[in-house]
């Protein structure tokens, strides 16, 4: 068995603001790289499952220096994460080509964990090495793991039973099949939309569309669909296609739509009938060409003006002119915005990250142009921290447009803060998917 390392996909366009605690300062917004990491695994329906490491099993008796529970069932593509709950620990496998074994120290104290996700069925024995022995689990010293051994969970050893997973063999669902315009009116083409999900039929994620016109073929023989978010990467995914119907009789003809899962799996197509149709007599075409554009955000600087310290902690509520996040992809993918900080710093001291607080009312987001507008996911003070905290969400199909959105920012100034001038830059990014 071997250890994974679990990679995530995202697109993040990205911009800085200032914040300070003095008077107003001028911001130059800047923008940071996009890029993202491909997961080729198929992680719909993997679960973690949670061992405290120094924690009584609740056989009669037993001390407290055990894993609890001492043995677990888990399916392929499952993690175990190991958290500490007393004493000085560690975990190592009774074959070290199960997993890495931690440092002889690794638990040590509250927030020590770690995890393995396990790829490959079979039966994984472990223990930690300050409490137990390999004699422990290898009862009569053979050197391997047979019949004739009695593991010993008396001692601080630990089972993982995993399980082969289950076998996808059903395709994905295709729906929501549409095609635009119909009739063409003498369109060269129409454009092929539909949502192919895999979560009723097996849980794998989506990884190829295709469709066919009039006639079904075989699967893997139509023209390649793409995915609307210009990735495959999910259980459900909205395909598009631009389909050339400029050979076409006039009159009605069948689109046929449908999906592969990553387990390769097809499934049924679905159809929908479009109307073929000549320019309108006594009328010219108009044509344009539209391409997609980008996600993007604007911000301003958000400035909680001088304050005068009184030896008790203060509150100091204030908004930045209004941001704006605008999605001229025109998918419907779905968007994100979320913000990190720094702490405010400046020669006389330090106000931690979590002093500054953000919320977002739903009445303060505007629709400036287009369909519906994201929501707010902090409608409350949230602190705000290093790591990314999601501010405001547009579904799947909202937020095609371009939204002012007007957070309101608190920071709260400790009593024993020293005087001068402090700085925190904040970090404003909108990211593709809800």
């Amino acid at each position: 068995m071997s250890e994974r390392i679990a990679k995530t996909k995202s697109r993040t366009w990205s911009w800085a603001a200032c914040a300070r605690l003095t008077a107003t300062v001028a911001l130059v917004v800047a923008a940071v790289g996009a890029g993202f990491l491909g997961n080729a695994d198929d992680s719909a329906s993997a679960a973690t499952v949670t061992v405290n490491v120094g924690e009584r099993d609740g056989r009669p008796g037993d001390s407290g220096d055990e894993f609890n529970a001492n043995t677990i069932g888990i399916t392929e593509g499952d993690t175990v994460q190991w958290d500490w709950f007393d004493g000085t620990h560690n975990v190592t496998p009774f074959d070290p080509a199960d997993f890495t074994a931690t440092s002889a120290t690794h638990f040590n104290g509250p927030g020590d964990t770690y995890s393995v996700t396990f790829n490959s069925a079979g039966t994984v024995w472990y223990y930690s090495t300050d409490r137990a022995e390999l004699r422990d689990i290898d009862t009569n010293e053979n050197g391997v793991l047979d019949g004739g051994d009695s593991p010993d969970f008396g001692k601080m050893i630990g089972l993982i039973n995993v399980a082969a997973a289950p076998v996808d063999t059903t395709g994905p669902v295709t729906s929501s099949v549409g095609a635009s315009p119909d009739p063409t009116n003498g369109a060269a083409s129409v454009t092929l939309t539909a949502t192919v999900d895999d979560s009723a039929a097996g849980g794998s994620s989506i990884a190829a569309a295709e469709y066919f016109v009039d006639v079904l073929g075989a699967n893997g023989t139509g023209t390649a669909m793409g995915a609307a978010d210009a990735s495959f990467d999910s259980v459900s995914e909205a395909v598009i296609a631009s389909v050339d119907v400029s050979a076409l009789g006039l009159g009605s003809h069948d689109l046929f739509v449908r999906g592969q899962d990553s387990a390769g799996n097809w499934g049924s197509a679905a159809v929908i009938a479009f109307n073929v149709s000549a320019v309108p007599a006594g009328a010219e075409i108009m044509t344009i060409q539209l391409n997609g554009g980008s996600l993007s955000v604007a911000t301003s600087p958000v400035d909680f003006g001088t304050l005068s310290l009184t030896g008790l902690e203060q509150t100091i509520d204030t908004q930045p002119f209004p941001w704006i996040a605008a999605d001229a992809r025109g998918t419907g993918a779905g968007w994100n915005v979320t913000v990190s900080s720094t702490d405010f710093a400046s020669a006389g001291g330090t106000i931690a990250v979590d002093n500054s607080k953000i919320r977002v009312q739903d009445s303060n987001v505007v629709t400036v142009s287009g369909n519906t507008a994201p929501t707010s996911q902090v409608t409350t003070y949230q602190p705000l921290s290093t790591s990314p905290l999601a501010v405001l969400s547009a579904a799947i199909g909202n937020g095609k447009g371009t939204y002012d959105f007007t957070p309101d920012m608190r920071q709260i100034v400790p009593a024993d803060i020293a005087p001068g001038s402090y700085e925190a830059f904040l970090t404003v990014s909108i990211n593709s998917g809800p």
